[in-house]
């Protein structure tokens, strides 16, 4: 049996989304609506895309650079190390309790229209753009933000809305950017946390958040892959997977979005991180990614 929740899942093309998604799936969960954000600008250089298209051919030339664009790392990753997928995969999954079909929906395979009926594909200059705030605000519910930039004032003021946001990090101890890598480093596993928005950065009223016991992935044999590409492997693999499984804990049996049980955060307590240096990084990922010997 599916059950459909009462929510709208706001999202760009990437991981984080294709994350929740397929674990909504999973368990026969369905969103009611997803809103599908397609940039006018590529997001990395700011240039307009497909500028001198008329307007009815730019959104879906834009939506189709912009896909492989946004699942490029997920993809590549599988391809270019093949053995470290695996391993990654198999030791989240046997970790947090998702077979190896949930991996392969974060490629992108299935379209969106398998995990909402209604799919609303908006084309905005960000998240301030008029055309989303007319999206959203159109009848009141609960929003899923699954990620992409800082949410503006003016977005979470809608009337009739609340904002669900999963956060890396143990809330209120562990703020900010790079939130897995530092919960590794300073708490020694992983923690994740469930609120709804406010506009201070990872300060709305906490719904749940809980530690998991460390994960640790053992390298294959052979040169250690650079941190670049282990960063990128956690953030494909590990990071949107832990936010999933608190996700579907919180919303288990379908639970109203709208009338999660929340509770004040102490905001003087805890530490807002920025992203880590690269010493500091490498560290982190030490404690993620084992069992390898000195030289190798």
């Amino acid at each position: 049996a599916v059950t459909t929740l009462a929510l709208t899942v706001l999202m760009h093309e990437g991981p984080q989304a294709r994350a929740y998604l397929s674990a909504f799936r999973h368990v026969g969960l369905r969103p009611a609506r997803i809103v599908h954000l397609i940039y006018l600008r590529n997001q990395v250089s700011g240039a307009r895309v497909g500028g001198l298209l008329p307007g009815f051919l730019r959104r879906p030339f834009a939506e189709k650079r912009q896909i492989p664009s946004h699942l490029f790392w997920v993809r590549e990753l599988r391809r270019k190390l093949p053995e470290l997928y695996a391993a990654t995969t198999q030791s989240v999954g046997q970790a947090l309790d998702f077979p190896p079909q949930f991996f392969e929906d974060l490629q992108g395979s299935h379209p969106l229209t398998d995990y909402a009926d209604e799919v609303d594909k908006v084309m905005v200059d960000g998240l301030s753009d008029k055309k989303l705030l007319a999206a959203l605000g159109r009848e009141p519910g609960t929003v899923l933000f699954t990620g992409g930039n800082l949410v503006p004032a003016e977005l979470l003021s809608l009337g009739g809305l609340r904002f669900l946001h999963v956060h890396p990090g143990f809330l209120p101890f562990v703020r900010g950017s790079d939130g897995l890598l530092w919960s590794m480093l300073v708490r020694g596993r992983p923690g994740v946390s469930c609120f709804y928005m406010v506009p201070g950065l990872d300060e709305g009223d906490l719904i749940a958040a809980k530690e998991f016991p460390a994960i640790q992935i053992k390298l294959p044999s052979g040169p250690r892959p650079d941190d670049k590409m282990l960063y990128r492997m956690v953030f494909s693999f590990l990071d949107p997977v832990l936010r999933s499984r608190l996700l579907l804990r919180v919303l288990e049996g379908g639970a109203d979005p709208a009338a999660l049980p929340a509770i004040p955060q102490e905001l003087e307590t805890g530490i807002t991180y920025h992203f880590m240096n690269p010493i500091l990084r490498r560290v982190a990922l030490d404690r993620i990614f084992t069992d390898r010997k000195e030289g190798e």
